[in-house]
């Protein structure tokens, strides 16, 4: 089976999962064997997931996005508004409360995860 990009922000110290372009089906699998998640992804295009990690250590957090092409603007924007739950899941997760004040750093952070999974996926 293959593996979904992952990489671990130190800072928060969060760790992602990155399902870009993998079937629904496969995506469900993945998350049930790795995590012990149940959740349907059907009719839907993307998802971002929080949740305990199965060996209690913290938080995972998974984005997926079902059918992504790096030249496909619409892939591009369902990834980004996926990495904007993300850093939201990661700020709330940590008391981190959204408002125009800190709108700048949330824009950032959704930046760094949307450029990390992109990175995974030239590998």
């Amino acid at each position: 089976m293959r593996k979904p990009i992952w990489f671990y922000d130190p800072i928060y110290r969060q760790n992602f999962y990155i399902y870009l372009g993998w079937a629904s089906l496969d995506t469900e699998k993945s998350l049930s064997k790795l995590f012990g998640v149940e959740t349907s992804l059907a009719n839907v295009s993307g998802k971002c997931l929080e949740f305990k990690h199965s060996t209690g250590n913290g938080n995972v957090i998974c984005i997926w996005v079902k059918d992504f092409k790096r030249s496909r603007i619409s892939s591009l924007g369902c990834l980004m508004h996926e990495c904007i739950h993300a850093a939201n899941f990661t700020f709330s997760l940590r008391g981190i409360k959204y408002c125009t004040d800190s709108d700048e750093t949330l824009c950032y952070y959704a930046q760094y995860i949307f450029e990390k999974a992109l990175e995974g996926k030239i590998k």
